[in-house]
């Protein structure tokens, strides 16, 4: 059997002095060391039980405590002092033992604001509001609002996709439920249209239901170069919108599963490069398509029977024909239900355009510096700009809007936030991009923004502190 056996040199010499001080010296340090971590784990363990302290109050101990203040009142104190104020939360807590009575003394300092001597209940409650706010804060910053990866779908466009739109789903309604019918913000699928007219159709899943190519578009691109520029979900008719390069709206109906063209209206004056839609939660007759084109023009379809008909009563056939809808006939006022406004707006071709229903009115943007940014009336008719004009260097590629502000981003990968009224100067200006600002999405439940730049950078930004909660890359 093979032992181990030190060899002379390894040894230590017990006979030797500075031996003997040697394992002195090093039985002394792990003495301290030892000691020092007791001491920090000791330190440590009362600071999680501090950090706790607020957790442990409860409605019952709050009763207490008010009740102990009140006490102090009725024989003239101002509050209770320090050692008063020990004994009230020793006889109620029972998960302050690790609380020593110096740091006890540092809370009461911390709630003591008027610094008397004395704490009332006031100052307790308010001290007890602000730690819950700022713990609540922190848990706010401390969230990831996109936890989960990207995950990267298969899809059956081969061309830029241009526009992806959320077709709602009615909500379905007992028979003895009373009131209007309504849609979800949640039920329905989306839209994705390509630059060459391929359709595809996902469930709220983004699993790809069927994909069509449009009719028009089909028979068109290889003999006029038709191209599609724009696309807009119409919820309430159960269609959907494209602006295609040849001036022209067409309209296509979703409903039946055959995808049928059924309106067309040609002939404006320049290239339609963005569509906005809207209509009337309650009454769904109500509904606004706002466009704008490549000249900087904004125009607005105003509808005001959408149920009997998209343009008009007559419009509602059986047949299956596309109906062409003159925009002239519609700008005369010769299409029951339907209006137009056309108003020039920018020097550049629109970027993009909104309906804002809570002002009845449009915001729209423009890559030209001196009118970046419009919020005017949908009513309004005329050349004259009635309405309030953003100046912006090099001009806003994207938008988007909450009930107070104006999110905006361009080229100078600046995120601003505007209020609707302060149109000199933004209240807000976010930096962090490195390319252009391409999009940009409010988010008033989560009081977030969230903005992609063309370098397919993904930025999360708190609304309310103005700081950058997550980069997805």
């Amino acid at each position: 059997m093979s032992k181990e056996v030190l060899l002379p040199s390894e040894i230590p010499d017990v006979t030797n002095p500075s031996s003997e001080s040697d394992f002195k010296e090093s039985d002394k340090s792990s003495d301290k060391k030892q000691a020092k971590e007791a001491k920090e784990d000791g330190t440590s363990e009362r600071r999680l039980n501090r950090s706790k302290l607020e957790d442990s109050i409860n409605l019952s101990h709050l009763e207490k405590l008010k009740q102990k203040f009140k006490e102090h009142d009725q024989d003239d104190s101002n509050g209770l002092d320090i050692d008063e104020f020990e004994q009230a939360f020793r006889a109620i807590l029972t998960r302050n033992d690790g609380l020593s009575k110096e740091e006890m003394k540092v809370m009461f300092m911390k709630i003591d604001t008027n610094c008397d001597g004395t704490v009332d209940w006031d100052e307790f409650c308010t001290y007890m509001l602000l730690e819950y706010k700022e713990r609540q804060d922190m848990n706010y910053v401390n969230e990831t609002p996109f936890p989960n990866p990207f995950r990267f779908v298969s899809n059956p466009h081969r061309d830029t996709i241009i526009g992806v739109g959320f077709m709602k789903a009615l909500n379905r309604q007992r028979a003895d439920e009373d009131g209007p019918v309504t849609y979800s913000n949640t039920n329905g699928r989306f839209v994705t249209v390509d630059i060459c007219g391929t359709m595809g159709l996902w469930n709220t899943d983004m699993q790809l239901q069927k994909s069509v190519v449009l009719d028009e578009v089909k028979s068109g691109r290889g003999k006029k170069g038709k191209w599609i520029l724009a696309m807009e979900c119409m919820s309430n008719t159960s269609k959907i919108v494209v602006s295609t390069s040849n001036r022209e709206l067409c309209f296509y109906d979703l409903s039946a599963g055959n995808y049928d063209l059924c309106f067309v209206v040609p002939c404006f004056d320049n290239a339609i490069t963005t569509l906005h839609y809207w209509f009337n939660p309650i009454n769904h007759n109500e509904a606004v398509l706002v466009f704008g084109d490549s000249h900087g023009q904004i125009g607005r379809l105003i509808f005001s029977s959408v149920q009997q008909g998209l343009f008009g009563a007559d419009s509602i056939k059986k047949s299956n024909a596309t109906r062409r809808i003159l925009m002239h006939d519609i700008y005369m006022g010769r299409i029951d239900g339907v209006k137009l406004n056309l108003q020039s707006i920018h020097k550049d071709w629109a970027k993009k355009v909104m309906f804002v229903p809570n002002y009845d009115a449009f915001i729209s943007c423009s890559m030209d510096q001196e009118t970046s940014l419009y919020f005017g009336n949908i009513n309004h008719v005329g050349e004259k700009k009635a309405g309030s004009i953003f100046s912006v260097y090099k001009g806003v590629n994207a938008f988007d809007y909450s009930k107070d502000y104006i999110v905006s981003g361009g080229l100078d990968t600046v995120i601003r936030v505007w209020h609707y009224s302060m149109i000199n100067k933004p209240t807000a200006m976010m930096k962090g991009h490195s390319t252009a600002v391409e999009h940009v999405i409010v988010s008033e439940h989560t009081n977030s923004i969230i903005s992609v730049s063309k370098d397919t950078v993904i930025k999360v930004w708190d609304l309310k502190d103005h700081v950058c909660l997550q980069t997805l890359i």
